[in-house]
């Protein structure tokens, strides 16, 4: 493996875009149709269930493209197999009343999904994504990081990373 990593960008959003669109979520297949745009959105539940799976995407990339969307890509080779959903914890509005004010200081970031292609996973790739994210978002000024983790018996469903 030759595992690099880069900022999601509009030049790369094919790659992006195609951890939705290949066979990635055999597992849950609803989860396809979200484009890691779930907790940008202040939707009901309700809402968040009637919506097309098209409008999701185009709402991923005017996102992309007005810099709200911001993570990590990993690449092996030319290959995109992972993605890291983080950004200043005050660009998820869904969660805005979940998290505690000491945390919505601009300083903050939150990661909090993880994607990584089905035959990437148990390789570390979350890993290298995380901890590529720790050193970009110090050298942007962050000084913390916040996980939004759903520990789950099938490490499939642990899509906010695992405790460990």
């Amino acid at each position: 493996m030759n595992i690099h990593i880069v900022s999601l960008t509009m030049k790369n959003k094919d790659a992006f875009l195609s951890l939705f669109e290949i066979d990635n979520f055999k597992h849950e297949p609803e989860w396809k149709s979200c484009y890691c745009i779930s907790y940008h959105t202040t939707c009901t539940k309700d809402e968040w269930q009637n919506r097309a799976d098209q409008d999701n995407r185009q709402e991923a990339l005017q996102m992309i493209n007005d810099g709200i969307m911001h993570g990590y890509l990993a690449f092996d080779n030319d290959l995109c197999v992972g993605w890291l959903n983080v950004n200043n914890t005050l660009f998820y509005p869904r969660l805005k009343n979940q998290i505690d004010e000491k945390y919505k200081d601009g300083r903050t970031a939150l990661a909090l999904c993880y994607i990584v292609k089905a035959s990437y996973r148990g390789k570390h790739i979350a890993s290298q994504l995380l901890d590529h994210a720790m050193i970009k978002l110090k050298e942007q000024g962050y000084d913390k990081l916040l996980a939004l983790i759903f520990q789950s018996r099938s490490h499939t469903h642990n899509f906010g990373g695992s405790l460990a």
